[in-house]
C-alpha cells in the first residue's frame, strides 16, 4: 500500500520521540530492564493512530484512483465516432 511505508516510518519515528522526551523527565526503562509502562502505553497509542491513518489514506487514494479511471473511461465513450452497436450475443461491435 502507498501510505504504508510512511506508516511504518513514523511510528519508530514516534518510538523514539517517546523514548527521548520520556527519559528528559523519568526512565523509561524499569529495574528490570522492560520498557515502563507509560512508554509502551503511549507506543501502543502511536502505532493504532499510524496504522489507522495509513489505512484511510490508502482508501482515499484507492477511491481517487476509481474516479479517475471512471472519468476516462466516460471521455473514451463520449468521443466515440459512431454510437456503440450491439450483436445478439451483447457484444460490442
Amino acid at each position: 500500500m502507498p501510505s504504508g511505508t510512511a506508516g511504518f516510518n513514523g511510528i519508530y519515528g514516534g518510538y523514539a520521540l517517546i523514548k527521548a522526551v520520556g527519559g528528559i523527565f523519568a526512565s523509561t526503562t524499569t529495574a528490570a530492564g522492560n520498557d515502563a509502562t507509560r512508554a509502551s502505553t503511549a507506543l501502543d497509542i502511536v502505532r493504532v493512530i499510524g496504522f489507522v491513518a495509513a489505512a484511510v489514506v490508502n482508501v482515499l487514494l484507492l477511491e481517487l484512483w476509481l474516479r479517475r479511471q471512471a472519468a476516462r473511461s466516460a471521455d473514451r465513450l463520449r468521443t466515440c465516432d459512431r454510437p456503440l452497436e450491439f450483436d445478439d450475443n451483447d457484444r460490442i461491435s
